[in-house]
């Protein structure tokens, strides 16, 4: 059988080493990010975005279609940082670190629905806690 196509090549191309399990260099707010200091939020407007900030306090998410993305949510609550409330949808939660600093709560809190990609959630019992449908971690 005659081969048509390119020539396979002899070499391949080193592949860099990548941590088997998502650790604090992957995930987390991306090195080189600056972000601006914010008290606690509670979004009210549908596809707001959330981009940039060190919040001191909780976000509660309160409408749909929003945007958490490079940023730092630090509280010692003994409820939740991160709390998406029930019927909310599309929530995106992207490139952030959850800091429970110690409290008895959890770190991400779903009641409606959303995903999650690239987040460090830590000191916190319970990383992320879902009770709705239709979330993607």
């Amino acid at each position: 059988m005659e081969h048509v196509g390119p020539q396979p090549s002899a070499t391949t191309a080193a592949v860099p080493d990548q941590p088997t399990f998502p650790d604090e260099s992957t995930t987390g707010v991306p090195a080189g990010v600056t972000l601006s200091p914010s008290s606690g939020l509670t979004v009210t407007n549908d596809g707001a975005v959330i981009d940039g900030l060190d919040v001191s306090g909780r976000i509660i998410v309160a409408a749909g279609n929003v945007t958490i993305r490079n940023s730092r949510v630090s509280t010692d609550t003994d409820l939740y940082p991160i709390h998406i409330q029930s019927g909310t949808t599309g929530t995106l939660i992207e490139h952030v670190e959850v800091d429970n600093l110690g409290g008895t709560g959890l770190g991400i809190f779903f009641e409606g629905g959303g995903t999650v990609r690239h987040a460090n959630v830590h000191s916190a019992n319970d990383g992320i806690r879902i009770q709705a449908n239709d979330v993607s971690v």
